[in-house]
């Protein structure tokens, strides 16, 4: 694998976070940190309530809605060193990730792609993440 290049250190963390674009917002699920492809399956089980969000079916609902977003955490921007949208396109949620999206803007070279796809009954999230040009390997949070 390609040493991915670009963010300010190893990714620390990765989350979907509630927040309309431009707005900050809790962390609500977490995301397994990993090299360059990340993917896993979210239940109720990995649900963290933040403000108005107070289960997993009003998150899955956000999600829906448009009203959620990718983030990649680094120890030099621990709020966040780029982050998306995330957007439906069809029965999948996607979002493109990129430093000047964060809530303030970060200087970064790096990027990413993410889709949450929606399990018909809404029991489950199965999330794949894509991150290019990361100064380094990510690392567990």
């Amino acid at each position: 694998m390609v040493a991915d290049r670009g963010l300010s250190g190893a990714a620390a963390a990765a989350y979907i976070h509630p927040g309309a674009e431009g707005a900050a917002g809790g962390v609500i699920l977490p995301l397994t940190v990993s090299a360059s492809l990340m993917v896993g399956t979210l239940t109720a089980a990995d649900f963290a309530p933040s403000g108005s969000i107070t289960t997993f079916a009003q998150a899955v609902a956000a999600i829906k809605a448009g009203s959620t977003y990718f983030n990649i955490h680094t120890a030099a921007n621990g709020g966040g060193e780029i982050r998306g949208q995330i957007v439906a396109k069809g029965n999948a949620h996607f979002a493109s990730l990129a430093g000047f999206q964060e809530v303030p803007s970060v200087a970064t070279a790096a990027t990413g792609h993410g889709w949450v796809l929606v399990s018909t009954d809404g029991s489950t999230l199965t999330s794949l993440f894509a991150h290019s040009a990361l100064s380094g390997p990510p690392a567990p949070h």
